[in-house]
């Protein structure tokens, strides 16, 4: 039954029988930074977003704690997933763990349900990059005086045909990064790595050094950035329209308004589900384990390294962003989110606030090009999403295709540059359809791409529980370490199932009353098991042996 995964031998003598090659014809080329890039930029989108969220939902909350719980709760799936595809490395490696430990069904539907929030993600979040670029645009504008500026920003931060006409050339360049193979695309990755990366240090410290510095060093400094009286502005607008009253639902006296002041149990709690959101796919490079080179060492080493940076920077971005600005960063979201008397700001940018708006806000009176890179920050992250998830989701097809459970053409491997290319082209055109689909209703993005994602989770937390019962023999190929004689692998998944059981059960709650998203879920998860079924009834006509294909562990 052993065998050695990664030369392409299989563990059962079906083999020629189960599989119609024996090599998927992916090649190896990945690194460590190329592995470590696709994780860190799937994750880091969220800190643009949900802080700002969770301050405007949940007033009275600790924003760092809520973030600090969140990881808590996330890291353990992350573990899982390292687990299996140390285990197994191949591509979508929690699939093919799945399917071979728990149950075919249950494995292909978890794949499809994370497949489609790929395409959901791949296009949407690609059509709302123009929101992100016209938010700078209209934040620059704003520092140097010219309206112009300002104009484009809001034409980009606005307009349905702009921010749509701007996804389909954006997506059609990644789309063939993303065709031309590892080498190139694993260029294009680190670069988006390496200089986030280095752009976020540089902002946390600018964040760090105003925590210190106290309340007027900040107020003097975004005044120089925007004119004087910028600053009072938005404490004069939110007083206007009703900030008190609306912190005051919190409950905890004048200084309710949150961390660092007073501070509610329950806002922060209910702050844990956005949070999470925020901080899901540590793991997420498994999708393309077959084509990582020495993946028992380059993805464990990757993704270590990708998620020590992302807790480092989220947990300090929340603690020096809500230290520094105190109660005035809830005033600027309840104006610029909450939408209550953004159009009364004649000094301050009126555009979404997040992060890289703060740490730009701050530098702008005594460095304007350090601003500029600073208010960047947030765009360069966004902008090649479609590039890593177009990666992820014909990753997925192409899995279910070598298994014969999806047309087999989406199996085919260009031969010269290794891609299946087939594939990519598929999830390319879908993600088209998505990114309409979410310009005209945002919520299909922000609330089922979660649902789906968690119940991947728990599935792949129940495969890691019985890793070291149902094959020993590839467990012994991870870190066979045992706690008062359990096995680690067990102990993770079952604190994994509980943690991630309970953050779906969260999600639906989101969903209550939402007749659409109900029904959007539901089809899914149908679709998946008929779909499963028609490939197996297929199957069976044909003389394939679908039982001894999903004992057996796909070729390298």
């Amino acid at each position: 039954m052993s065998g050695d995964l990664d030369s392409g031998k299989l563990l059962l003598p079906e083999e020629e029988i189960v599989f119609r090659r024996k090599a998927t014809g992916l090649v190896r080329t990945a690194g460590i930074f190329t592995t470590a890039a696709v994780a860190f930029l799937f994750v880091t989108q969220g800190i643009f977003f949900y802080p700002t969220t969770a301050i405007y939902e949940y007033p009275g909350l600790n924003l760092p704690l809520s973030y600090s719980f969140a990881t808590i709760i996330m890291v353990w799936s992350a573990f899982a997933v390292m687990y299996v595809t140390v285990a197994m490395p191949r591509t979508s490696s929690d699939y093919v763990a799945v399917s071979r430990l728990i149950h075919p069904v249950i494995g292909y539907m978890g794949s499809v349900l994370q497949w489609q929030l790929f395409l959901n993600w791949a296009g949407g979040s690609t059509g709302i990059q123009a929101w992100w670029l016209g938010a700078y645009f209209g934040q620059i504008g704003t520092m140097l005086k010219l309206p112009d500026l300002v104009s484009l920003g809001s034409y980009l931060a606005t307009d349905f045909t702009a921010a749509l006409s701007y996804g389909i050339i954006v997506n059609t360049i990644f789309a063939l990064i993303c065709l031309v193979g590892m080498r190139w695309y694993g260029r294009f990755a680190t670069f988006f790595f390496v200089v986030p990366v280095v752009l976020v240090m540089v902002g946390a410290g600018v964040l760090g050094y105003y925590t210190m510095a106290g309340p007027a060093a900040t107020r003097a400094a975004w005044d120089a950035t925007y004119g004087a009286g910028a600053y009072q502005e938005i404490i004069n607008v939110s007083d206007k329209y009703g900030w008190a009253d609306w912190v005051a639902k919190a409950e905890l006296g004048p200084n309710g308004y949150g961390f660092p002041g007073d501070w509610s149990w329950a806002a922060t709690a209910n702050a844990v589900l956005p949070a999470g959101f925020a901080v899901w796919g540590y793991e997420i490079s498994n999708m393309a384990a077959g084509e990582i080179k020495e993946p028992s060492k380059t993805y464990p080493y990757a993704i270590i390294l990708s998620t020590v940076l992302v807790t480092i920077w989220y947990l300090s971005a929340a603690y020096f962003m809500t230290t520094t600005f105190g109660d005035w960063l809830s005033r600027y979201v309840y104006v610029m989110y909450g939408g209550n008397g953004a159009d009364e700001v004649k000094l301050n940018p009126v555009a979404f606030p997040n992060i890289a708006t703060f740490q730009a806000g701050l530098v702008g009176g005594w460095s304007f090009p350090l601003a500029a890179l600073l208010g960047i920050t947030a765009y360069l992250i966004y902008l090649p999403s479609a590039m890593v998830l177009i990666l992820l989701a014909s990753r997925n097809m192409f899995s279910w295709s070598f298994d014969r459970v999806f047309p087999e053409a989406f199996s085919k491997v260009n031969a010269r540059w290794h891609t299946p290319h087939w594939s990519i082209l598929f999830v390319y055109l879908v993600s088209l359809v998505y990114m309409v689909a979410v310009l005209q209703y945002p919520y299909l993005l922000a609330v089922n791409v979660y649902a789906s994602a968690t119940l991947r989770y728990i599935f792949v937390c129940w495969a890691a529980m019985v890793l070291p019962y149902y094959r020993p023999e590839l467990w012994e190929r991870t870190a066979p370490w045992r706690i008062g004689g359990i096995p680690l692998a067990t102990i993770i998944g079952i604190i994994g199932t509980f943690t991630t059981t309970w953050f779906f059960v969260k999600v639906l709650s989101l969903l209550k009353g939402d007749d659409f998203s109900i029904l959007y879920q539901a089809f899914w998860i149908a679709f998946s098991v008929v779909l499963f079924g028609i490939y197996t009834h297929h199957n069976k006509k044909i003389g394939v042996d679908q039982e001894a294909l999903f004992k057996t562990i796909p070729p390298a």
